[in-house]
């Protein structure tokens, strides 16, 4: 705040929790009081002099950085011209807790017609969807116009409506329906991850380191060693690198233009495994045996 505003005040705060001093107690009858030697003495505090420390309690379900967050806005802005929905989302954007959950919230509530209308976050409201509404709102106008114009506009004592169309460049009545069709886009789902505590993105700085690097390992990746390593294997050799054998002996003919490596084979004539052909002349011989074995046995029988 003090960074975006210019002012460096000095604040001394107490911290009060459930309406109790640090160091006090209630008792069975709830009264507060302090134990001194074992003696009870009142602690309310509007008997206790502060000696100028401002009070510091967290609302009913309010972390404790939450209301630190919006007690020291009430310290640097004029929050008294805010509507309730910009003080409430400034003091939930200077809270250093995530929030990112409240954008699902609001997309649901918008898709069932629950939106709070713009009167309505203008008053205080504790519902956690009016609270998510505020700060999603905030975001938009950061979104759109950046975070210079945001804390322009907050800074702003002229009238809100009027300050808001000066820095953001819109109509104030049209804020709500523009950021109705914002929250379902990518740059919404960035702006609710955004804190005012992280640093701004040095791009160009952080491109150059993996530059330098990658130039520096591109010259021992490269390395002539492979190469000279498998030339050197294949060098020194006896044996050819393709030895012709001959061709075994086939009566099958080479294709035309096929290397006569090996002389063709003569096929032997073929052998005969059957019986021998009979002769004519020994037919004839037989013949004749048999007409005469016959011719004798019919002279006998006359």
């Amino acid at each position: 705040m003090a960074a975006n505003t210019g002012r460096q005040p000095r604040f001394q705060l107490l911290v009060v929790e459930d309406g109790l001093l640090p160091g006090c107690t209630r008792t069975e009858t709830g009264e507060a009081v302090i134990l001194v030697e074992e003696t009870p003495e009142p602690c309310a505090v509007r008997l206790v002099d502060l000696g100028g420390y401002d009070l510091l309690e967290p609302a009913p379900g309010e972390t404790l950085e939450r209301a630190l967050a919006r007690t020291l806005l009430e310290r640097f802005y004029p929050t008294a011209r805010f509507p309730a929905w910009f003080a409430s989302g400034l003091a939930d954007f200077y809270a250093p807790s995530p929030k990112a959950e409240r954008l699902l919230q609001v997309r649901n509530a918008a898709r069932a017609n629950r939106l709070f209308s713009l009167p309505a976050l203008e008053q205080t409201n504790a519902d956690p969807l009016w609270e998510a509404q505020s700060y999603g709102m905030m975001l938009y106008i950061l979104d759109r116009a950046g975070v210079g114009a945001l804390f322009a506009l907050a800074a702003d004592p002229d009238d809100f409506a009027t300050a808001y169309q000066r820095h953001v460049g819109e109509a104030y009545a049209a804020l709500l329906p523009n950021w109705q069709n914002w929250i379902f886009t990518r740059a919404a789902e960035i702006a609710h991850g955004i804190t005012p505590y992280q640093l701004p993105t040095p791009a160009p700085t952080a491109t150059l380191p993996p530059t330098a690097t990658l130039t520096a390992t591109t010259a021992p990746t490269a390395t002539a060693t492979l190469a000279a390593t498998s030339t050197q294997s294949r060098a020194p050799t006896v044996t050819p690198s393709r030895t012709w054998t001959p061709y075994p002996a086939t009566v099958t003919p080479r294709p035309p233009g096929s290397p006569l490596i090996a002389p063709t084979e003569t096929p032997s004539a073929p052998q005969s495994t059957g019986l021998p052909q009979p002769n004519v002349v020994t037919l004839l011989i037989v013949l004749l045996v048999i007409l005469i074995v016959v011719y004798v046995v019919l002279s006998y029988r006359r």
